[in-house]
Order: structure tokens, then C-alpha cells, then sequence
């Protein structure tokens, strides 16, 4: 008999219903970061692997304005796992204790390749009808999000098909 690993469970990729808390999500999250002159582009990508809800928002501050929204983004959302790059600096997630975070290689969060991750996810062309023409970090976070959820499945998230952009949150 073959053995070997056929799925990874985390805090973030747990599906079992009778483990995860009755009417609560505990999503998967992403971050990545892209600094800009005076300010820095957080964005955000969160699933939850159970219904399959992705969703993006981004938003751009100077560094200690998005530092304490990113505290607060995490108190909202109150993700299970928080996926960030080997190179962000831990003071932007010290002030947090919301969620297990886990560090992955900075090329996870890649811009470009996150773009194209999710137009293959979702098996379009364009993501304009989703409203998520211009982000930025956001699909770098969505990028390392598929990558890490896909590779910890040990199989593709076929059911994983919409996508849901935060409006009216993305500058501060």
C-alpha cells in the first residue's frame, strides 16, 4: 500500500463542520505589503475553504495609519491563519494576536503572478466584472492565498468560483 500525505490541515484549511465553530468562518488570510514613496499598499485575500468565499479588498496609508488598520482589518475579518512574506517586519503584525500566522516566501506574493492566479482560479479573462480593476497588493495576496490553500489541499479548489471585492474601503 502507497502511503503518503494526502491533505494538510491548518488552522486556516480545517473544513470538517464538526470542528469548526457553529455560524463562524475562520478564513484563510493573506497580506502583502507594496511601499510606496511616503505611504504603503496593504492589501488583503481571505477564503474560506468550507463555502469557497474569496474576497480582496486593499487599502493605501502612510506606514503607522496602515499598521492600525491592518489591526482592525484582522479584528473583523478574525481570520484562523494569517499567511505573510518572510520579509515583512513583525511590527506590523506585534500589535495582533488574531489568527496563527504563517510565514511564506516573499515570490508568493508576487503581483503579477497573483493576477493570473486568480483569472485561472475563476476561469476568466478579466476580473472588471468582479470590480477589482487597479488593485495591486491585493492580488499579490491572492496569489500566495491560492498557492498555500492548493498546495495544502493536496487537489485544485474547484469550488472556489466567485470572488467578492471590498468597495468603498480602499484608501484611507
Amino acid at each position: 500500500v502507497e502511503r503518503k500525505v494526502v491533505r494538510v490541515v491548518t488552522p486556516g484549511t480545517l473544513t470538517d463542520s464538526d470542528l469548526l465553530p457553529e455560524k463562524a468562518e475562520r478564513p484563510l488570510l493573506a497580506v502583502c505589503t507594496v511601499p510606496n514613496r511616503k505611504q504603503v499598499t496593504t492589501g488583503l485575500a481571505w477564503l474560506s475553504l468550507a463555502s469557497g468565499a474569496l474576497k480582496l479588498m486593499e487599502f493605501t496609508a502612510d506606514s503607522k495609519t496602515a499598521a492600525l488598520r491592518l489591526v482592525q482589518e484582522l479584528e473583523r475579518i478574525a481570520p484562523a491563519e494569517v499567511l505573510r512574506a518572510d520579509a515583512n517586519g513583525a511590527d506590523m503584525f506585534e500589535e495582533t494576536s488574531i489568527g496563527h500566522n504563517q510565514r511564506v516566501p516573499e515570490w508568493h506574493f508576487e503581483v503579477v503572478h497573483g493576477h493570473k492566479a486568480l483569472l485561472d482560479q475563476l476561469g476568466v479573462s478579466t476580473l472588471s466584472g468582479f470590480g477589482a480593476d487597479g488593485l495591486g497588493a491585493a492580488f499579490g495576496a491572492a496569489g500566495a492565498l491560492l498557492r498555500y490553500a492548493q498546495s495544502t489541499q493536496g487537489r485544485g479548489l474547484q469550488h472556489v468560483k466567485s470572488l467578492a471585492v471590498e468597495i468603498g474601503r480602499a484608501h484611507v
